[in-house]
């Protein structure tokens, strides 16, 4: 398939790069300077790591000199090795496969090689990989090309924001090292629909940064390809604005108290203990409940991916589904365990409408195409934008089926008329049902759309009042309502002078002054939109689940209770006269193993003795009460109301000295 107007752009900003000779600091090395493409889920990224490779083999061929370039291709995965090898000869890109997991293929025949990261890493000792010797650099090129070595002029790199780069000590590290260390100034590119690691972008100008920038071309640039849409930047909302992939929905359960609390737990890089989130899920009645209804609202729809907190987990579900009617053959499990031919098994007969619920703990997040899944269901915690953005991702694909118009006809099209064809097909929309309170959560860390576009429609299932953006309506005549939590306005109504391309709209009712531009940007922004200047620390937000300074509210008093099934409770009264209250379980309730750790995390955060820790933390709630002076009055708390319920965050002692 040819290029798509959007995706012409990142191509030829590739290109062009690598035609430069520069240098950059990665550590104490000079290389070339990696860059990436900043491409979303489903922006056909397969075919724009052939058509970039093709299109350098073809321009070494076509010198007054031609030469010959070796070109790898590193995904993680074999099921993407293989899919990407296969965008590649549907373009006349002869390429060979090194993959253990491709049927043990492991050839470099080709100019282009499509590879895994583990078997290329493991492979490197291998005489094809290795560095030619003194006596091998005596011969002639033509000579040394008799030897059938393999080592790459350029790298491409599916998925790049999984490079470690802080550390050397990893497969994919060493793999680069060692072919920087056969060619200095080898080309190095990845793609990513989601360019951060953690909370922090993978892109800096600094020698820490293995990627340097982000492949772009504005629309006056004397080489900017003909009827190119875009700068080489391809965000989700720009998909979604022109019609390439179907919009996402977002649903809650009818029942505010039908989802799970993982409000307890505390994530260690991003993940969390598996023994802490099965005791979180254990509940079955609860899960239960869930199951029903999202077997309710995804009645009348095609295919569902349930992404669970555990491998327990996913056959907790599935025993569910299946005591409310579900049949076990329209049930699939994929996790780390499950066999590659298993996996294939289910994921294709998922894509033939056969297996309707797929349920997976954190596997099929990245890369899998399967365009019949409309509706997902959130089971898990996610902390990170960049697997919630690959997690939606798999349900954004269009659906074209048999004498649907096909993707390259379409692209003649415009916008307007690409999103009636949506409307009309058979996946005219995508679901996200969010039982794990993902959304609000990352709400919190994240400048994201598609958090924002969540924001609203929770806004408008639970009836609150919707706020008017006054610049839509005042610069276009258009009313876009906004979330009354909305932080700016999530309307698309600006135009790109040059290439057309939709604009988001600039107005803010909260947000955070650029010290050096004056620029407004968002709240949580990590850098200035204008000048690109760092404005918070990353890994701040990290803390102390997201409350800030100013969420603190000082403490006029506090009482304590106990009551029946070993209720324990705290209530507040604030200086604002909010009496917010919080409620523990010590030793008590049916998920025993769950309140217990919520209530010693509450211990251990006091300022008294170890003695006293230790004390408090073996008492049931009556006890608790008969020691109430063990436990101090904070001097201020950060409360967050939720409905009738309330989320205590940060708590604040006076400062005492505490024996150990």
């Amino acid at each position: 398939m040819p290029l798509l107007s959007f995706q012409k752009p990142a191509v030829a900003a590739l290109c062009r790069h690598f035609k430069t000779r520069q240098t950059a600091k990665f550590g104490e090395r000079d290389i070339h300077p990696p860059i990436i493409v900043s491409a979303s889920v489903s922006s056909g990224k397969s075919v724009m790591l052939a058509e970039c490779a093709k299109a350098i083999k073809d321009a070494a061929l076509n010198r007054d000199k031609p030469t010959t370039v070796f070109i790898l291709v590193i995904q993680r995965q074999g099921i993407l090795c293989s899919q990407n090898s296969d965008a590649g000869w549907s373009i006349g890109l002869n390429n060979s496969i090194f993959s253990a997991s491709c049927g043990n293929r492991k050839s470099t025949h080709y100019q282009v090689v499509y590879c895994t990261e583990g078997t290329v890493a493991r492979a490197l000792t291998q005489y094809r990989f290795t560095p030619y010797t003194a006596e091998e650099l005596a011969k002639t090129p033509e000579q040394r090309a008799m030897m059938k070595k393999f080592h790459p002029d350029l790298i491409l790199i599916d998925e790049c924001h999984q490079v470690p780069f802080e550390s050397t000590d990893t497969q994919y590290m060493k793999t680069l090292m060692h072919f920087y260390d056969c060619k200095p100034h080898l080309r190095l590119a990845g793609m990513t629909g989601s360019p951060f690691r953690g909370l922090g972008s993978i892109v800096g100008d600094t020698p820490q940064h293995l990627w340097k920038s982000v492949a772009c071309i504005e629309a006056d640039d004397p080489d900017y390809p003909e009827g190119g849409i875009g700068n080489g930047v391809i965000s989700t909302e720009f998909m979604i604005e022109q019609g390439w992939v179907v919009a996402p929905q977002f649903g809650y359960p009818d029942d505010e108290d039908t989802h799970y609390d993982f409000s307890h737990l505390s994530a260690d890089q991003m993940e969390y203990s598996e023994a802490e989130l099965d005791a979180a899920v254990s509940d079955k009645e609860l899960c239960l409940e869930i199951c029903a209804d999202f077997v309710r609202k995804s009645r009348d729809r095609k295919g569902v991916l349930i992404f669970a907190s555990t491998q327990r987990h996913t056959r907790q579900i599935a025993a569910a589904l299946k005591l409310l009617g579900v049949d076990p053959d329209q049930i699939g499990i994929v996790i780390d365990s499950t066999t590659q031919k298993e996996q294939t098994r289910i994921l294709t007969e998922s894509k033939a409408g056969k297996i309707k619920f797929v349920i997976n703990v954190g596997v099929l997040t990245t890369g899998v195409n399967n365009s019949w899944w409309d509706t997902e269901v959130l089971m898990s915690p996610i902390k990170s934008i960049v697997k919630l953005i690959q997690a939606i991702g798999r349900i954004l694909r269009l659906l074209i089926e048999d004498g649907d118009m096909p993707m390259v006809e379409r692209d003649a099209l415009t916008a307007e008329l690409r999103k009636l064809m949506i409307a009309a097909s058979g996946k005219p929309d995508s679901l996200v049902l969010d039982y794990a309170d993902v959304m609000n959560e990352l709400g919190a860390l994240y400048e994201n759309p598609v958090l924002e576009m969540a924001e609203l429609e929770k806004a408008k299932k639970e009836g609150k009042e919707l706020i008017e953006c006054p610049k839509c309506m005042a610069d276009h005549g258009i009313q876009t309502m906004n979330s009354p939590t909305a932080r700016r306005c999530i309307g698309m109504t600006g135009r790109d002078p040059l290439t057309g391309a939709a604009q988001r709209c600039d107005h803010f009712w909260h947000f955070r002054l650029c010290p050096g531009c004056m620029t407004q940007n968002d709240q949580v922004a990590r850098e200035c939109r204008s000048c690109h200047r760092m404005l918070i620390d990353p890994q701040a937000a990290l803390n102390n689940k997201h409350y800030v300074d100013g969420e603190s509210i000082p403490v006029r008093s506090m009482k304590a209770g106990h009551g029946a099934g070993g209720k324990l409770w705290f209530r507040y009264e604030l200086s604002t006269g909010e009496t917010p209250m919080e409620i523990f379980h010590p030793h008590a309730g049916a998920n025993k193993k769950v309140n217990n750790i919520i209530w010693a995390k509450f211990v251990d955060a006091l300022p008294i003795d170890q003695r006293s820790r230790i004390r408090l933390r073996a008492m049931k709630a009556s006890t608790v009460i008969e020691n109430i002076d063990l436990i101090p009055v904070p001097t201020e708390i950060s409360a967050r109301q939720k409905g009738s319920k309330w989320t205590i965050g940060r708590r604040k002692y006076q400062a005492v000295e505490v024996a150990v």
